[in-house]
């Protein structure tokens, strides 16, 4: 008697496996350029005052900051800006001119009840100094500027500077006495609010000369 043949093979029957390869590793340190955002300085009761412009005359500013001899129209066409020299003046009225800067990094000290924007060439060296931490995720780093200023970058949230009177360990502390850190921050697009405060104290303060 002749054996029947094996049955076909079931149409569920699954496919060859391929073996997979080997996962990438995924890179969480990516970094993003800082949005600056441009301020100019008022006198008020004799205190040097950084107030911002405008959302839509930073945005201005930055398009055109690195053209040379340009003037933007700002506030609605009552002060123009001359790129070139940083400064601000008035269209209609005399006024003293008004520095003008961009602004990318900025600290506030205990009895500070504002940020202040560091200069630009000293935000630079921040910045770059930063991205360097980000892409090799390298923090607890102390950084020594030849101007006395020390910076420690714990993390991207958490930055401080120590006073030359200060001496750090490497971890950023400082011994018993010596001078608070100041808070450092980067940018302002995480914290509009504080900025308003800023604003608004500023404003109180200008109308309070009137």
């Amino acid at each position: 008697m002749q054996t029947p043949p094996p049955p076909p093979p079931s149409s569920s029957t699954a496919g060859a496996i391929v073996p997979a390869g080997p996962m990438m590793p995924f890179n969480y340190n990516i970094y993003e350029a800082v949005q600056p955002h441009w301020f100019y300085c008022k006198q008020v009761e004799s205190k040097s005052v950084w107030l911002p412009f405008s959302i839509i005359d930073s945005l201005q500013l930055e398009e055109t900051y690195n053209s040379e001899n340009v003037i933007v129209r700002t506030d609605g066409g009552r002060y123009d800006v001359q790129l070139y020299d940083r400064q601000r003046t008035a269209v209609f009225w005399e006024e003293e001119p008004t520095e003008v800067r961009r602004c990318t990094w900025f600290y506030k000290g205990d009895n500070d009840s504002r940020f202040i924007p560091y200069s630009e060439e000293f935000s630079d060296k921040l910045e770059a100094e930063y991205k360097r931490a980000v892409s090799t995720n390298q923090w607890h780093r102390r950084l020594e500027f030849p101007s006395g200023e020390t910076i420690v970058m714990h993390n991207p949230k958490v930055i401080v500077q120590f006073q030359p009177s200060s001496i750090p360990d490497e971890w950023g502390t400082t011994q018993d006495g010596q001078t608070r850190p100041r808070v450092v921050k980067r940018g302002i697009d995480d914290d509009h609010d504080e900025f308003c405060k800023v604003i608004s104290f500023n404003l109180a303060a200008l109308y309070r000369l009137l």
